[in-house]
């Protein structure tokens, strides 16, 4: 440790939200508090997935993307427990 080095990042859990990037084609489906399913890493067909709900939709869209025009979706997590900053999920959008 040097000095004026951080020692800890703290983040609290009550601030975490799943960020998603969704195809423009897919936004009449979603709608601020709906709720969405989404599976931790290598739970693929093997575990139930864990519920949010999303937060608000993007009005501007993302810079475009090889998937062409895709906006920003916030997702509420109804437990932070299992997550960590930084991982990589799989949203299922009804």
């Amino acid at each position: 440790i040097a000095a004026d080095e951080a020692v800890v990042e703290l983040y609290p859990d009550a601030g975490m939200r799943i960020i998603v990037s969704v195809p423009e084609g897919d936004l009449p489906r979603i709608e601020p508090g709906m709720t969405v399913q989404y599976l931790l890493p290598g739970q693929e067909g093997s575990a139930e997935p864990l519920n949010g709900t999303v937060e608000k939709v993007s009005l501007l869209p993302d810079e475009d993307t090889t998937y062409g025009t895709t906006y920003t979706v916030y997702i509420i997590l109804e437990t932070a427990e299992p997550l960590r900053y930084g991982m990589t999920l799989t949203v299922l959008i009804p």
